[in-house]
């Protein structure tokens, strides 16, 4: 009776552990697409998740999210976050998107490279409405070269009449242009 009751439980947790292994395959649906090497023109199969393929067909429309990052051969680019902030002045109220960028010297010759040159730019999805943007420094800083192979963080401001569900950001170089830009959306609100 006692080797009953033993066969009986081990047979419970081997379905038990076969089960809870096989789930994780359940949420994943694949798909084999051809891939094309624009180099050599060759093509091969390859396996993708849904969820990398939309982030696939995303990053063939040049589109980026928060945390991902565009490198060119000067600058690489990474938006970090952003933020909807309200500016209570006088009169009316105005509302500025505060855009947090790292931009980082990628050049392979070893020169410093100036932020200056950038220009930042703020759409509106639906509506044609562009708002150029206001590098805010901390204190009596400058905006400094950058050295090889280091970082600058900076925060970008653009006034903005009124909000937008969603955004796109692009960052402008002449010496160093980039195609994509950076969804900006589900904004959190603050005051200042």
């Amino acid at each position: 009776m006692k080797k009953l009751i033993y066969i009986k439980v081990g047979t419970l947790v081997l379905l038990s552990v076969l089960t809870a292994c096989g789930e994780d395959k359940v949420g994943t649906i694949k798909q084999t697409v051809q891939v094309r090497d624009a180099g050599n023109g060759q093509s091969e199969q390859v396996d993708l998740s849904v969820n990398e393929q939309e982030r696939m067909e995303r990053l063939e429309n040049g589109m980026m999210l928060f945390g991902e990052t565009v490198k060119g051969g000067y600058y690489s680019t990474t938006v970090n976050s952003a933020k909807l902030k309200s500016i209570e002045k006088s009169t009316t109220n105005h509302k500025s998107v505060v855009v947090s960028v790292t931009i980082r010297n990628v050049r392979d010759d070893g020169k410093l490279v100036d932020p200056s040159e950038l220009r930042f730019n703020l759409r509106e999805k639906m509506e044609n409405n562009s708002y150029e943007g206001r590098i805010l420094l901390k204190g009596n800083s400058t905006l400094t070269q950058i050295q090889p192979s280091e970082s600058l963080s900076l925060d970008v401001s653009f006034e903005v009449p009124n909000y937008s569900e969603e955004y796109r950001f692009y960052v402008i170089s002449k010496i160093d242009p980039i195609e994509p830009y950076w969804k900006i959306h589900n904004l959190k609100s603050s005051t200042y």
